[in-house]
């Protein structure tokens, strides 16, 4: 993904999505930063993420920006491994990447980054295990690059604790063994999601908090 420098501050930018991602911003930057992409990057949509740093909320809503994402981070370490009985998913692959991709769409990606599409193009870097009911995927979690969580859903607490336990357990020799943790960034109102990862093991460690604001077309 392509990095550049906007006013001193380094951002994502993705021309053919017409898509701007910002991390951690200050407020002294912020407002440089929103006056050089209003000239620069009409139509493009900006997301402001903020991990346990405190947002310029005034400047964000003068802008007309809107809570994108309210979560919480949790991780989980070898340290934090709780022996669970790991019951049957299956993992997906470019063969049932479809039965995988319906879902998803429907359920996560409405306002999110990582559609089907994007995690096809970026496939070798994504682990993705599923629950099948005939032929149909009923729950799943994603996790990239060995240590993040991206997605998790199921049809019940009881699936979304399997789901977890048996990605947990996939990565158990890797990135678990090497002392490195996993993180899981959870909805703060999603009761069944939070409720499943701590009764994996995980830890709440913080907090992320997203805005979204676009680009006018006449700026």
């Amino acid at each position: 993904m392509p990095f550049i420098d906007i006013e001193d501050v380094r951002v994502l930018v993705e021309p053919e999505e017409k898509y701007i991602q910002i991390d951690d911003i200050v407020e002294r930057d912020i407002r440089r930063a929103w006056e050089c992409i209003k000239s620069g990057y009409p139509g493009f949509t900006v997301d402001f993420c903020f991990h346990d740093t405190l947002a310029p909320i005034p400047f964000l809503k003068e802008i007309g920006a809107e809570v994108l994402e309210d979560c919480i981070t949790m991780r989980l370490g070898k340290e934090d491994l709780i022996d669970m009985p790991v019951l049957k998913t299956e993992e997906i692959s470019r063969e049932n990447f479809a039965a995988f991709a319906a879902l998803h769409d429907e359920k996560e990606c409405d306002d999110g980054f990582w559609s089907s599409g994007k995690i096809i193009e970026d496939f070798d870097n994504w682990k993705i295990l599923a629950m099948f009911e005939q032929g149909k995927v009923t729950g799943y979690v994603t996790l990239r690059n060995g240590w993040e969580i991206y997605h998790l859903t199921g049809q019940s607490i009881e699936d979304r604790v399997s789901l977890l336990a048996a990605v947990v357990a996939s990565v158990a020799k890797t990135t678990l063994a090497a002392g490195k943790e996993i993180m899981f960034q959870v909805d703060r109102k999603d009761y069944l999601n939070l409720g499943a990862a701590m009764h994996t093991g995980f830890r709440k460690i913080g907090y992320y908090i997203g805005y979204r604001a676009v680009v006018k077309q006449d700026c």
